[in-house]
């Protein structure tokens, strides 16, 4: 893959390119539920009659193609990047404080039935470092989620990219597999195909990676918690016009607040295997609980209970109760 993949520049110049070449061979309705068209649209070279840069452009863009569909991280990235582009390019960010404190936060079986994506497919960047890969150089960090969610069958997949060439993906897993203690079987299987092993620090940052999908769309089911782009983007162009030089731009939601309470620690003792989980001893894991409320106590409202810890004098609710459905 790539090296330069894990840059927003990058990716944005993928996603626009992509997507400008599928919704010239099939309509943009189809893009989104077909995964087969989309790839077979990516694939086709349909040169212009001149000879010229935009010949050298499609040419270079047919190259990267087939150079990305050698490899797994690639192919998620085929697929899901233009969709990216179709749902207008949103970028989520964190604090980093918020991000730690949602890593520290469990994810109880009642509450999978509400996690729902914020958008079909997003990006979602990771603070400073806060997750790494291993590596032959040493660790890498994780700089960028790209997430992608089906939901006719309930599946998820996204590429986790560092500042290597190291990427952690999964593909076509439910709301509970991105959950998983390490990783199953078949995913390092797979991983074995390339030069690189994972490691059980490796497995413990997919755990992690997975939570902070889920916490995060829960997280966004709260318009308090969500500070959308402050100013339009303006009128986008159609689908298919020539931007020249210029790049679109993402639409970036920040969730959430810098806490007082900092939990990068004890998240960095868990991925370094110095603790067995987020939740022993003195740190109490966030979660997420279904409250009764309303007449007779008949209604359910789903709220956060934000980690904290133990002994902590009147550990706060940060974020308020917010009703569902």
């Amino acid at each position: 893959m790539n090296p330069q993949l894990p840059t927003k520049k990058y990716l944005l110049e993928m996603a626009d390119l992509l997507w400008r070449r599928a919704v010239e061979r099939i309509p943009a309705g189809v893009l989104m539920e077909d995964e087969e068209a989309l790839m077979d649209a990516l694939w086709e070279v349909r040169l212009p009659p001149q000879p010229g840069t935009a010949q050298e452009r499609e040419i270079d863009l047919a190259l990267t193609i087939e150079a990305m569909s050698a490899c797994f991280d690639g192919q998620i990235a085929l697929m899901c990047l233009p969709r990216w582009a179709q749902c207008g390019y949103p970028e989520i960010q964190l604090p980093e404080t918020y991000a730690a404190a949602l890593l520290a936060t469990t994810v109880t079986e009642d509450v999978l039935a509400w996690v729902r994506p914020p958008f079909r497919t997003f990006v979602l960047e990771v603070p400073n470092a806060l997750l790494s890969l291993d590596t032959q150089q040493g660790q890498s960090p994780v700089r960028v989620i790209l997430v992608h969610h089906d939901p006719k069958r309930e599946k998820w997949a996204y590429a986790a990219w560092t500042a290597s060439t190291a990427c952690m993906w999964r593909f076509g897993v439910t709301t509970a597999d991105l959950l998983p203690p390490s990783l199953p079987d078949f995913d390092l299987t797979e991983s074995s195909l390339f030069p690189m092993t994972v490691t059980e620090h490796d497995e413990r940052v997919a755990a992690l990676i997975g939570r902070l999908i889920v916490n995060t769309c829960l997280a966004m089911t709260d318009p308090a918690r969500v500070r959308a782009p402050s100013a339009p983007l303006g009128k986008r162009k159609g689908a298919g016009a020539r931007r020249g030089a210029d790049l679109p731009r993402t639409m970036v939601f920040r969730v959430g607040k810098p806490l007082e309470k900092d939990f990068r620690p004890a998240v960095r003792d868990y991925i370094a295997g110095r603790k067995r989980n987020l939740s022993v001893q003195t740190l109490v894991a966030g979660h997420w609980r279904m409250q009764a409320h309303g007449p007779a106590l008949s209604l359910r409202r789903l709220i956060y209970i934000e980690p904290y810890w133990r002994g902590d004098a009147d550990a706060p609710i940060h974020v308020r109760p917010i009703r569902l459905g």
